[in-house]
């Protein structure tokens, strides 16, 4: 899948869908009908990603092959409504999901071009609109105004939402209309502010274009002490009925007041510090060295070099780099991505890991220092060690760079990013924030599995 941006930034229209969110909380079904595909499938992202922090939401292509929706599938992404509709395709093997939790699904167009027509006349889109009804999760499909059989898919669903100005007549009922008038500026990178909450009707007109991007996704699920991952079966109302309880949230780690490690201590008295550590008891037996392979100024081009010192079939088992992330640094408003590996209480071992690094040339002459790099951003904590490998490579299929450490009791920790001082992290967490993932800056403790 396209590599989430860290820079956060974001469409106007997705930031609409965002403060119009709420405002589907009484809806199951809707058909999204424009002229502007790009337009309605940022708008549903925008719904979707605050729905979906409360139940399970479906955005269907059948407009076709949009391309902002295809950017987040994954990779092996082959099958879509079309080959469900007209081959008989599993819908559990057409719906993507694009969020850790998998409350967010992706059912693309499939094989094109489109019979229009057929696809929104097909009485199968009663049956799935009365499955997401029963069981109070949200279907939105998007369709082209004017479209042959757009008034059946309407009809077939509890209404239309209105986007931008599509041709020919709308179905009723129009459930909302919404138009954005969009000043000819670029992108700015994104300022971290909380979704309006606002019901109000979704006419508006606005040139803002700052708003966190989304794509860092929201927690896998933990089941008390036990973790499990999730699989996605979608197709039915059992399918949604067994898994549409709204997800814990994760304990968070807490620390007494009085015991304050130095560092944390003097970051916090930092001018313009919004970290806080929280569990400055643990800095005397964090493992805090590591290796700072490369800098990059893409986050895309990060992921790339991640990628390198990845498990793959074609390196042998001794050349893998241990706990790999990147941390996004932001300093006067320019964001840097480094490419981070290894965690150890001591130096000496992180120059071990170094010079095995130089030996394999796994690393370019110039490259590559040893950093003292104690904070990282918590995301999961106390996973069974069997779940370990499974939990990460879940994340980094949704390229997020999460990397695991085995903790004391047995079980593991799983972190993000390694950073200097505490409000290094800022970016990296605001991300998280912002997609509702609730994250925590620690001083990283454990070791290498």
């Amino acid at each position: 899948m396209t590599a989430p941006s860290i820079a956060g930034v974001e469409s106007p229209w997705e930031a609409e869908g965002r403060r119009i969110a709420d405002t589907f909380d009484g809806l199951t079904s809707a058909v999204l009908v424009t002229s502007e595909p790009a337009a309605a499938a940022l708008l549903a992202l925008g719904i979707a990603r605050v729905q979906a922090r409360r139940r399970r939401v479906a955005i269907a292509d059948c407009f076709g092959e949009i391309s902002q929706l295809q950017a987040v599938l994954p990779r092996d992404a082959v099958h879509g409504i079309v080959d469900s509709f007209s081959y008989g395709v599993s819908l559990s093997k057409i719906a993507y999901p694009i969020d850790a939790a998998q409350n967010l699904l992706i059912m693309p167009s499939g094989a094109s071009p489109l019979d229009h027509e057929m696809l929104l006349n097909s009485d199968r889109w009663l049956k799935l609109a009365r499955d997401f009804k029963e069981v109070d999760a949200l279907l939105l499909i998007i369709a082209p105004g004017g479209a042959p059989g757009l008034d059946a898919v309407v009809a077939s669903t509890e209404g239309a939402v209105r986007v931008g100005d599509p041709q020919g007549m709308m179905p009723e009922p129009v459930l909302q209309e919404v138009r954005i008038a969009v000043e000819p500026e670029p992108a700015r990178v994104a300022v971290a502010r909380p979704p309006s909450t606002s019901g109000a009707p979704a006419r508006v007109t606005t040139g803002d274009t700052r708003a966190f991007d989304d794509e860092l996704k929201r927690r896998v699920t933990l089941f008390g002490g036990g973790v499990a991952v999730l699989v996605v079966v979608l197709g039915s109302a059992l399918w949604f009925t067994s898994r549409s309880a709204p997800r814990e949230a994760a304990p968070r780690v807490t620390a007494p007041a009085a015991a304050v490690g130095a560092e944390a201590a003097a970051a916090s008295a930092r001018p313009g510090s919004a970290m806080r550590v929280e569990n400055p008891q643990d800095s005397a037996r964090a493992t805090p060295y590591g290796i700072d392979l490369v800098q990059q100024q893409a986050y895309n081009n990060a992921i790339v070099q991640l990628e390198q010192y990845e498990p793959s079939q074609q390196q042998p088992l001794q050349r893998f780099v241990p706990a790999t992330t990147i941390s996004p640094i932001t300093v006067n408003q320019t964001t840097s991505f480094h490419v981070v590996a290894g965690a150890y209480a001591t130096r000496a071992q992180a120059d071990s890991l170094l010079s095995r690094m130089r030996d394999d040339r796994q690393i370019t002459p110039g490259n590559g220092r040893v950093i003292r790099v104690p904070f990282a951003l918590l995301v999961e904590r106390g996973v069974a060690r069997a779940n370990a490998a499974s939990f990460v490579s879940s994340y980094r299929r949704l390229g997020l760079p999460v990397y695991a450490l085995l903790q004391d009791e047995g079980t593991a920790n799983l972190y993000a990013g390694a950073w200097e001082s505490p409000e290094q992290a800022a970016t990296l967490r605001d991300t998280f924030t912002q997609s509702g993932k609730d994250v925590t800056l620690v001083y990283r403790t454990g070791r290498i599995p």
